[in-house]
């Protein structure tokens, strides 16, 4: 009995002495890999889209027009107010005529003498030239009449010409719609003096819808006309629009240099109105078209040689190795480098700890991107 007893107490602390060690090997094995340094990387993967621009802008008509006289007055009439619809050919609005009116009376006497003055002249130069065939008048007689019948002439000519001239100012005594439109805003009011030029109201018209926009120097280059934007409207519960750049303005804004941009929305929607806040995005395109991988600049570092990454090689994407690789850079596209030589897609690069790695080392991935 006491040879059994023996027995079994060896049988159990070789058990526990096997077990002991077996945990000492697992705790190394962990204790090894806490000891790997971690480091963070990316993929590199070829571009497929730049990088996209969010700018602010309101709506507007595609056809805006500034009405006003174009010739100075009082006004008489104003025909309409704002958020009013108008037709092609309604009047707008109409300035007192009566000075034009009485210019007209004016130059058309004026005309009237010209002409008698000129039928005058006629008659004398056709007398003279019956004596001097005759032979009753001289050749300057005859020379002096007939230049006074064609300054005559002349002078109608002239007269003429302020007539249709101040018919046409007591045209422009009246404003009409150019075509079916509403009236945006009101600028001026009755009995007010207005000089030529100066906007008496403001027209939308039509319905289709444009977004514009200031974008600035550093991205005008990669907005091109005819390619495509996302318009989103901020009172239509940010409802997303088509849209198409029509216009890209080349003289900047000189209050701050941006560049005037217009972008036409596919789509006619009844609840846009002209003035709604908006907002556009543009994608750029990548300023480099090919087919070489892109890293973020924080996994480039330089030495003697020129420019490096470290790759990470691995199996699992959990542990790996270093390799520092020597590279050539394309360009740039938005924030990340073109890498033209010595990385392949796909490969991991160190992002983070670039520094505190080196040649040949075992690391943790960390973070796989």
């Amino acid at each position: 009995m006491k040879k059994n007893f023996w027995v079994f107490g060896l049988a159990c602390i070789l058990a526990l002495f096997n077990s002991c060690s077996e945990n000492n090997k697992t705790a190394d094995k962990l204790h090894a890999k806490k000891r790997l340094r971690p480091v963070k990387v990316i993929e590199a993967l070829v571009l497929k889209n730049g990088c996209v621009k969010t700018f602010s802008g309101t709506t507007r008509s595609s056809f805006t027009s500034k009405l006003s006289f174009r010739v100075p007055g009082t006004i008489l009439t104003l025909n309409v107010d704002t958020g009013d619809n108008v037709s092609s050919g309604q009047l707008i609005a109409s300035l007192d005529p009566t000075d034009y009116e009485l210019k007209v009376e004016e130059v058309v006497a004026s005309l009237e003498r010209a002409k008698a003055q000129w039928r005058n002249a006629e008659a004398t130069y056709a007398r003279v030239l019956a004596l001097y065939e005759r032979g009753n008048a001289s050749l300057g007689e005859l020379d002096e009449t007939r230049a006074a019948s064609s300054s005559a002439q002349a002078v109608v000519k002239s007269v003429e010409k302020q007539v249709e001239l101040v018919k046409r100012n007591l045209e422009y005594t009246k404003l009409f719609s150019p075509k079916d439109c509403n009236i945006a805003s009101v600028h001026a009011e009755e009995n007010e003096n207005v000089q030529a030029g100066q906007p008496v109201a403001v027209l939308n018209c039509g319905n289709s819808i444009e977004v514009h926009i200031q974008v600035p120097a550093s991205f005008v280059f990669s907005v091109k006309k005819g390619e495509s934007a996302l318009v989103e409207i901020d009172s239509i519960n940010n409802k997303k629009f088509e849209g198409i750049i029509k216009e890209v303005g080349n003289s900047p804004n000189a209050l701050n240099t941006t560049y005037p941009v217009i972008i036409s929305l596919l789509e006619n929607s009844m609840l846009i109105k002209p003035g709604m806040s908006a907002l556009v995005k543009i994608e750029s395109k990548p300023k480099v078209e090919n087919n070489y991988p892109a890293v973020i600049p924080a996994c480039v570092g330089e030495d003697s040689k020129g420019k490096f990454v470290w790759k990470v090689e691995t199996s699992d994407f959990k542990e790996g190795r270093v390799k520092k690789a020597y590279i050539e850079i394309g360009g740039f596209s938005g924030s990340k480098i073109i890498v033209t030589k010595g990385v392949l897609p796909g490969e991991l690069i160190v992002s983070a700890g670039v520094s505190q790695v080196r040649e040949g080392i075992k690391v943790r991935i960390e973070k796989e991107i």
